[in-house]
Formats: structure tokens, C-alpha cells, sequence
């Protein structure tokens, strides 16, 4: 019911702490009004408010000061509270290194706290490693920090058949309010593309002949090896034998994963014309398709490491008889022969001659 002079406020979140008053005397029912701005800190963000209180004194005529600590209306003292907004999120980035032999994938981790609060119990966990938990370099992070981590896979079959190995991690972590955030892993920060790491394929395939004659010397008997000599499988793997009839040889398998080896055999009658050439030759064909379509062939070898003709050596066995038969003429002043000559040998004979010391000429 006085006066007031000397009027003041003072907020310890301001600084200078001291605010400036429009009027610093005041008449009974009058009232002085200030205005100052505080920087929201991440030590309230992640509170999720600001809440505190101002101090306010004045002196009365007789020189006693007075105080009141503020509230939210003038018949209280409770603190002002201004709630702060949480956004947490996280981001994870995923790379991809394919080892130089090819077999092993080193995938790098980022995890990134995108949001506005910090986060704790921060990890990633990826289905493609074991243990699908990967060790990071922190757990907890403020606004804007970054860990992170790595793990080793190793390919499979099944990865190089698909040319390709693709998957995503997934990063978790929990804001101070106690809410998850969650992020699939993307190429960058700004999506969720999964990493891929292509896997060369190497697709071939090896054919090794052998011929054996038989005890008759009339047949050989061929057979075959194949094998899966790349890093995929093969599907619809053919032997192909122009000596044989039907041409194409039945295999154990015509399915190969790598370092396979399907088998078959086929039976071949000589000729005469092998024979007369003392050996047999030839070559068989190999094909097989990768998963990627491509196909693949080689020339049969007498071993995996050539493609040399298979050659059957056949024993010749040539000979030859004569046959002699004469008649003497009815007057008796002559003898009428005849000659009979046979290939009795398994090979063809040329230059064939007979002679006669009797004859004239022989």
C-alpha cells in the first residue's frame, strides 16, 4: 500500500542475470515489465523443459526491501516451466569392402544421433554377421556425434551364384523420455538404400577323355571327367562326342558347384579307316551355363591342365596268302595258272603284286 523504489529483477538462466525494467518505481497497483532471452541448452532438450524462477525486490519509504520469488500468477510462487520439444532420430550409414582373394566382405558401421536430444544404449545389429551385434565406439552420443564399428562376412555359394551381396543394419537408440529411434542402414545418411557388393564370378569348366581299346581291339571305351573349375555353379552341363552315337554322353550330374566333377562314358566301334591310320583321335566338348546365363566350354585334355586330343593307339596286324591252282591244256604243250590273293591282315594293303618265275614276263 506504498510506494516501491528501487525495483528489480533478477533471473539466474539470464545473463547478465539482471533485467531491465520499463520503470523501477512503483505506486501501489502499478505494474514494471522486462523482457530477457535464454539459449535453450542439450542439458534441457533433453529434459524436455526449462523450469526456474525469478527474484524480484523493491525498498518501501521506510527503506525496508521487500521480495518475492516469481510465479505463475501473483498468489503464487510456482516456477515457470516452458516445455522443450524432443525430435530424436539416428542415422547409420553401411560400406561395403570385398577382401582382395574375394571371399571375405568388411562392412563399416556410422551411427549418427540426427536428432536434437542425446541418445543412449545406442547399437547396430546386422543378420549378416556373427554375433549379429556389432561392437561400436561409443554407446551414447549428443546431438550431431558419430560412432562407430565393423564386422567381417564371410561369402557364400550362394552369394557368388547371385553375383551380389545385399542387406541392411539397423541402428537403434533411446532418447532421455525413454522413446526408441530407429534407423535402416542406407549408402549416406539421407537414405535407407541398402549397401551391395558385387562378387565377380569366374565361371568355368575342365574336361579330361581317356580312351581304352578293348581285348578284341574292336571298341574303345571313352570316359569322361567333368569338373567345376570356377567360383559358381554350373547348370545344364553337356558332353559332346562326335565319336559317339547319340553324340551327347549321359553324366552323373548335370548340376556342379564348384570343384565337382560329374563322370560318363560311351563306346566307340573302330572302322577300318582307324585302323589303317594305327590310332584313334579325337576331342569331346564341355558346356555349362553360369547363374548369370553365361556359358562356358572347353575341349577335352588327357588331364586338367591341357586340351590334348585323346589318341587310341590300334595295333595293326597286316598279312596277305596267295592261292595258286593250274591246268594243263588239252594238247599238254601248256599249264594255265590262276592266282588267288587275299587281305588275311585287319589293315587295308595297296601295291598288291604277284610273280611267277615260271611266267614271262614274272
Amino acid at each position: 500500500d506504498v510506494s516501491l523504489s528501487g525495483v528489480t529483477v533478477t533471473d539466474s538462466k539470464l545473463s547478465p542475470n539482471s533485467v531491465t525494467l520499463n520503470r523501477t518505481t512503483l505506486a501501489p497497483g502499478e505494474t514494471a515489465t522486462g523482457s530477457g532471452t535464454y539459449t535453450v541448452t542439450l542439458v534441457d532438450r533433453n529434459a524436455g523443459s526449462v523450469s526456474n524462477q525469478a527474484m524480484t525486490a523493491g525498498t518501501s519509504p521506510l527503506g525496508v526491501i521487500v521480495r518475492d520469488t516469481s510465479g505463475t500468477s501473483n498468489t503464487n510462487n510456482t516456477p515457470t516451466v516452458v516445455p522443450v520439444p524432443q525430435s530424436p532420430a539416428i542415422a547409420i550409414v553401411k560400406t561395403g569392402t570385398l577382401s582382395g582373394d574375394g571371399n571375405t566382405i568388411t562392412y563399416g558401421f556410422a551411427v549418427t544421433n540426427t536428432g536434437d536430444v542425446s541418445l543412449s544404449g545406442v547399437t547396430v545389429t546386422d543378420s549378416k554377421l556373427s554375433p549379429i551385434l556389432v561392437t561400436l565406439s561409443r554407446t551414447t552420443l549428443a546431438p550431431g556425434e558419430t560412432a562407430t564399428g565393423s564386422g567381417t562376412y564371410t561369402v557364400t555359394l550362394v552369394d557368388r551364384n547371385a553375383g551380389e551381396v545385399e542387406n541392411q543394419a539397423t541402428a537403434r537408440g533411446i532418447s532421455p523420455s525413454g522413446a526408441e529411434v530407429t534407423d535402416e542402414s542406407g549408402t549416406t545418411n539421407t537414405e535407407d538404400d541398402p549397401t551391395v557388393v558385387v562378387i565377380p564370378q569366374t565361371p568355368s569348366i575342365n574336361l579330361v577323355k581317356m580312351g581304352v581299346l578293348s581285348s578284341n581291339g574292336n571298341t574303345i571305351t571313352y570316359s569322361f571327367a567333368v569338373t567345376n573349375t570356377g567360383n559358381v555353379t554350373l547348370s545344364d552341363i553337356k558332353v559332346e562326342d562326335s565319336k559317339l552315337t547319340p553324340s551327347t554322353v549321359t553324366l552323373s550330374s548335370t548340376s556342379l558347384e564348384p570343384g565337382q566333377t560329374a563322370t560318363g562314358s560311351g563306346i566307340y566301334t573302330i572302322t577300318l579307316e582307324d585302323r589303317n591310320a594305327g590310332e584313334v583321335e579325337n576331342q569331346a566338348t564341355a558346356r555349362g551355363t553360369s547363374p548369370s546365363g553365361a556359358e562356358v566350354t572347353d575341349k577335352s585334355g588327357t588331364t586338367s591342365g591341357n586340351d590334348d586330343s585323346t589318341v587310341v593307339v590300334i595295333p595293326q596286324t597286316p598279312a596277305i596268302a596267295l592261292v595258286k591252282t593250274g591246268t594243263l591244256s588239252g594238247d599238254g604243250n601248256t599249264i594255265t595258272y590262276n592266282f588267288t590273293v587275299t587281305n588275311t591282315g585287319d589293315v587295308s594293303l595297296s601295291g598288291v603284286t604277284v610273280t611267277d618265275s615260271k611266267l614271262s614276263p614274272n
